[in-house]
């Protein structure tokens, strides 16, 4: 697994973007099924604390799959509404989230380097929709530097656990 790149985009914008990505040591049909495991991405969630709930039975990973996810933040509890907006086997996932404050895309694109090796690129945008949501992103963009580290690392930790999944199935 190694880091490629990661950017941070927000000066003088009224959002703020993450990209980066990891290159992992598995077949990109392996790492697309670690990324639509939804299930499994609920049952960390709640272990994290949030309150998680499954807005429509569908199992599948696809467009109109969403959650209503709470979480504390801040020393508040946030709420967000999370949809899949596109899903391209093998190649792309999508999500649109929805809270009081802010809009956020999520994009997680695989690339097949080789058959055992997968670039995953995770870009998230995030807009305020709000006067106050707008004063704490720009609040935010003045640790923006902090935020991107702490955002590479949770995408390299998380490349990491899939590579690790990847190794022991293959044994």
């Amino acid at each position: 697994m190694t880091a490629q790149k990661a950017t941070c985009q927000g000066r003088g914008s009224v959002s703020m973007k993450f990209v980066s990505h990891e290159d992992i040591e598995a077949p990109v049909g392996f790492v697309f099924k670690a990324v639509t495991d939804f299930t499994g991405h609920e049952r960390a969630a709640l272990r994290r604390g949030a309150d998680v709930q499954r807005l429509n039975a569908t199992v599948e990973p696809g467009p109109g799959a969403s959650w209503n996810v709470a979480f504390h933040y801040h020393g508040k509890i946030r709420r967000m509404i999370a949809r899949i907006t596109r899903c391209d086997h093998l190649e792309l996932v999508e999500f649109a989230g929805v809270s009081d404050g802010f809009e956020l895309t999520l994009q997680i694109n695989l690339l097949a380097l080789s058959p055992r090796r997968t670039r995953l690129t995770m870009s998230l945008d995030l807009r305020p929709r709000s006067l106050g949501a707008r004063l704490m992103l720009q609040s935010a963009k003045l640790g923006r530097s902090r935020l991107k580290h702490r955002y590479d690392e949770k995408l390299r930790a998380y490349a990491q656990r899939i590579e690790t999944r990847a190794a022991l199935s293959v044994i």
